[in-house]
């Protein structure tokens, strides 16, 4: 199966020296990241809300620097980002395992003026690792049964990604977050081993439409 090409999570990880500006909020997670310019990738600034029912509840903005920095409610099936001028990118979202209030996620949205097309969003499964670093991790996510014979596609940032991929990270390197744009939806598996055989995590997931939410971490 082709290598996963790791579209943002290289980027985002070289981009953004993350400093945390909230506080770990129990039934919350961390969200981090930057809404840009489809057509000139200029970062712009935005405010993230999500929907109860007809109430609108804002969940923040982003900084100077365009980038933000949100708690989003475990509870929360969509979160929207609205910015002067362009359309409002509203997305679902989903979480597998609970992700705790330490786990921190990395994300990026692109958007389109209000005077051209709306901008196609493509889907993400979004990873927050709390692996070990005193050892190499063999490190793998793949798409189970009928998806493994997916074909490549072609995100809205040009980039080529499979559904699946596998990676070793290197004792005394740690990978944080993740983020597989364009990952299809439907049933994967994801599996961490030391090694010396020791499984970390081995697990059956679903990534859903939007914005799939998961915590690898050891129980």
């Amino acid at each position: 199966m082709p290598t996963f090409l790791l579209c943002f999570a290289l980027y985002w990880m070289g981009n953004i020296d993350h400093q945390s500006e909230t506080i770990q909020t129990p039934g919350a997670i961390q969200v981090s990241g930057h809404c840009f310019d489809i057509t000139t990738a200029a970062y712009l600034p935005i405010e993230a809300f999500t929907m109860s029912g007809t109430d609108k509840i804002a969940l923040g903005h982003s900084d100077k620097d365009g980038t933000f920095f949100l708690q989003l409610p475990l509870s929360a099936t969509s979160v929207s980002f609205a910015s002067k001028g362009y359309h409002t990118v509203t997305l679902p979202v989903s979480f597998v395992n609970k992700p705790s209030p330490k786990a921190e996620f990395r994300l990026g949205i692109i958007m389109s003026k209000q005077d051209s097309a709306t901008a196609q969003q493509t889907n993400q499964l979004l990873i927050s690792n709390d692996l070990p670093s005193s050892g190499t991790v063999s490190y793998l996510v793949e798409p189970t049964g009928s998806m493994t014979s997916l074909p490549l596609l072609k995100t809205a940032h040009g980039n080529r990604v499979s559904p699946g991929g596998r990676l070793r990270i290197e004792k005394g390197r740690t990978l944080p977050q993740i983020n597989f744009e364009g990952a299809i939806p439907g049933p994967y598996r994801i599996a961490a081993l030391m090694d010396n055989g020791q499984v970390l995590v081995d697990k059956k997931f679903t990534v859903t439409e939007g914005l799939t939410f998961m915590e690898v971490r050891i129980d």
